[in-house]
Formats: C-alpha cells, sequence, structure tokens
C-alpha cells in the first residue's frame, strides 16, 4: 500500500470500522464477517487503495486483503493500532509473504478456433511468452487428460469442445488447435488470469492483423467481430501435469475455424518483429496497449458495449496518458482522414454521449460503429508508423504540439530553432 492523503486515511478508516463491526471470532480463533452489500462496498474502497503490482494478478490481490482483513480482526496488534492504514498494510505485507512460500507452476490448457497449420504459419509466438506451445492432439497425452475429458463430459453441455458421434462423445480436433502456457504463481485462479492476458495479446496482434481496414457492409445479425475468439475452456494442470479445474469462458460465442491469408501473415509478422524488437519504447508500449483495448472491442457480441469499448479505445489511443483531451481535435491533428470522415467524427462523438447520458442508440447500429472502427483503424496504423520513428511519449508530444501549427508558423519556428543551432556552432 502507498502513503494516503486525509481522505483517502478517512475512507480507509471507515471501511475497517465497518469490517471491524461486521466480524466476529469464535472460540477456535476463526474469523468470519457478515457479508452484506455494504461489506463489498467497504472491500472494493480498501482494493482501490492498493496499488498494482507488477506480475501480481487481480484475484491473488482479492485473495491476500480478504486475509489480511481476517488477520486485522483477529489480532490486537493489528486491530489496536491507532494508524488504521499502517495496521492493515502490515497484516496486507504479511498475508502477502505467506502466500509468496506457497508459489507453484500450473500449466493452462486453451482451445484456439484455428487450425494447427495456419497458427504454426505465423511464426514463433515467445515474443507473449516463452512457454506459450501450439499443441497437435496427441501430444496433449503428456497431461492427465482422463480427468480433464470425463470432467468435460460433465459441464460441456453445450457441445463447444466435445461432439456427440452416435453415443460416443470425442473432442472437436477440426475446429480447434490446443495451445498452453506455464505459469509460476499463487493460484490456479491467478494462472488462469495470467494466461489469458497473455493469449489475448496474441489475440490482439492476430485479429488486428485480420481487421483492420475490414469492414462488413451488411450483417443480419451483430456479434463480436474477432476471428480468433477467446477459448471456451480454460483447464489447470499442477506441476505434476495432474488435473485441477476447469474454468468457462462467461460471453458465448459461435466458434468456427479461421485460416489467416498471405498477405496478412505479413502484417502480423512485422507487428510481432517491433513489438520485440522495441519493447522498451514508450510508443510500443503504448500502442500494445491500444491493440489489447482493441481486441476487448472486437470480443464484444452487444453493439451497444462495443461501440462505447471502441471509442474507448480511440480516446485512449489519442489521449497518450493526458486527461480532458478533446478527442476530435487530437484525431484530426494526428489523422489524415478523408473530409467526409472528418465529418463524422462530431457524429460518433455526438453518439457516445447520447449512449453515456440518454441511453438513446439506433436500432440499425452497425454503420456507425463501422465508422468509428475505421478511424480507430487508421489510429492504429499511424501509431505503428509513428512508434517507428519516435521512442518516448514526450517526443511524441512535441509532435503532436507542432502538428497542430500552420505551415507559417512552422517555418517560423524552424528559423528561430536553426539560429540558435548556428550561434552555439
Amino acid at each position: 500500500m502507498v502513503n494516503l492523503d486525509n481522505k483517502a486515511n478517512k475512507i480507509v478508516a471507515n471501511s475497517l470500522r465497518f469490517v471491524s463491526e461486521n466480524a466476529n471470532i469464535d472460540d477456535d480463533g476463526r474469523v468470519s464477517i457478515e457479508l452484506s452489500i455494504e461489506y463489498y462496498a467497504a472491500f472494493e474502497l480498501l482494493l482501490s487503495h492498493i496499488p498494482d503490482r507488477i506480475n501480481y494478478p487481480e484475484s491473488i490481490k482479492r485473495t491476500v486483503l480478504f486475509r489480511a482483513l481476517k488477520r486485522w480482526v483477529k489480532y490486537k496488534k493489528y486491530r489496536n493500532n491507532p494508524d488504521l492504514e499502517m495496521a492493515l498494510q502490515e497484516a496486507f505485507t504479511k498475508e502477502l509473504d505467506l502466500l509468496e512460500r506457497k508459489i507453484k507452476t500450473f500449466t493452462v490448457l486453451m482451445f484456439i478456433n484455428a487450425d494447427y497449420q495456419t497458427l504454426e504459419r505465423l511464426g514463433d509466438f515467445s515474443a507473449i511468452d516463452s512457454t506459450l506451445r501450439l499443441k497437435n492432439w496427441n501430444e496433449l497425452s503428456e497431461l492427465d487428460m482422463n480427468e480433464f475429458w470425463r470432467q468435460m463430459k460433465i459441464e460441456d453441455k453445450d457441445g463447444l469442445i466435445l461432439r456427440n458421434i452416435e453415443s460416443y462423445q470425442y473432442p472437436n480436433q477440426n475446429n480447434y488447435t490446443p495451445i498452453t502456457i506455464d505459469t509460476l504463481t499463487y493460484s490456479h485462479e491467478a494462472a488462469v488470469e495470467i494466461a489469458n492476458k497473455k493469449i489475448d495479446l496474441l489475440r490482439g496482434f492476430i485479429n488486428t492483423s485480420l481487421l483492420i481496414f475490414e469492414f462488413t457492409y451488411h450483417r443480419s445479425i451483430p456479434k463480436a467481430l474477432s476471428k480468433l475468439l477467446p477459448t471456451p475452456i480454460y483447464g489447470v494442470f499442477g506441476y505434476d501435469k495432474k488435473f485441477i479445474i476447469l474454468y468457462h469462458t462467461v460471453e458465448k460465442y459461435s466458434y468456427k475455424k479461421f485460416r489467416i491469408g498471405e498477405n496478412r501473415v505479413g502484417f502480423f509478422r512485422r507487428l510481432i518483429e517491433h513489438y520485440l524488437s522495441s519493447a522498451d519504447n514508450e510508443l510500443v508500449i503504448h500502442l500494445v496497449q491500444v491493440i489489447q483495448q482493441y481486441q476487448k472491442a472486437l470480443d464484444m457480441n452487444n453493439q451497444e458495449i462495443a461501440y462505447l469499448a471502441m471509442w474507448r479505445v480511440l480516446e485512449f489511443g489519442v489521449s497518450f496518458g493526458e486527461i480532458g483531451v478533446d478527442v476530435e481535435k487530437r484525431v484530426k491533428t494526428l489523422l489524415r482522414l478523408p473530409p467526409v470522415l472528418k465529418d463524422a467524427l462530431k457524429l460518433i462523438g455526438r453518439q457516445r454521449n447520447l449512449m453515456v447520458h440518454s441511453g438513446i442508440f439506433p436500432s440499425d447500429s452497425d454503420k456507425i460503429f463501422f465508422i468509428l472502427k475505421e478511424i480507430v483503424d487508421h489510429l492504429i496504423y499511424k501509431l505503428i508508423h509513428l512508434s517507428h520513428n519516435y521512442n518516448s511519449l514526450s517526443e511524441l508530444k512535441e509532435y503532436l504540439a507542432l502538428s497542430s501549427l500552420g505551415d507559417n508558423d512552422l517555418n517560423r519556428k524552424q528559423s528561430v530553432i536553426e539560429r540558435i543551432i548556428s550561434s552555439r556552432q
């Protein structure tokens, strides 16, 4: 945790007092906390005052905080400390230390709706994760698949992975390629969270390569645009390769196997190579964050949510960490859009405001969504170009400031700069 200002300290203190007033310790020293909406509010407030840590999954942060609260309630040395924030910090650190002693290796099995040869043609995925492995179905025998399939027969009610042939169930090998990622972490839940972020980054690069500047003119039913969809199932195995648990993707998708055209393979490879060779470039980091958010928007089935998610990509992409950026003005500074798309910027911004503030969204919304996506595609393409030419956000902000000037102002600045340099020689 971090040092808090007076207002934040008051929030922490109020939340801890509520927890204390609604907690009990039984004769065996076990702590129970009465669950209520107010408790969940207190928990979320306390969670918001715990900073993110590198490779520190959200699920683990929640687990550690829950245990820290029980420790704070149970032991007087924490509860009687007048500095409540410091007491919670000490309890949190203690629980984190205890948890870190239990760190383990997990293997997470996922299923990607593409054939093995298609994915293999894309090249090496080690830039995403050194443990990421494409598997053919025979290679899965190294894992405890008997128990996995037994559980799948119980839980795969929609037939996403298993298909029925006469009275038998078989893996749908035609639609999926298995993929595994090894993680070193605290729990199977955290392992899934870590693996999912890595596979989503891979999907982001692939789907961006496939869908940039792609427009669907007529769709009978709006659905997620992603070609490479989220895995329907996560299988978690321990360090001994024994099966532990299944997790399911919440969103429902229609899974179909897809192939990648050779022209898009080249785009993907260049994107991965750029990511691998420039990982410390601030512009590349920003580009990757934009692609990650773009992927989230592509995964949305609901058109209204997809529109807001895509608007968020545009807003985040042009802000570069600044607050209160005029999105329309910044887009016009960054991008050389066709005049009609420049004019459409006001339309898509107004539609976003109508949705957020009035809940109004057109029934035939596909076209306005794809207009927004087209502008976001131009932005992603521009960010790729800029990240080859600039290394830092400070350089980019200077570029933006100069780009907003007219030719006469730029010539005048150039003349001044040249005279300054000349005088120093």
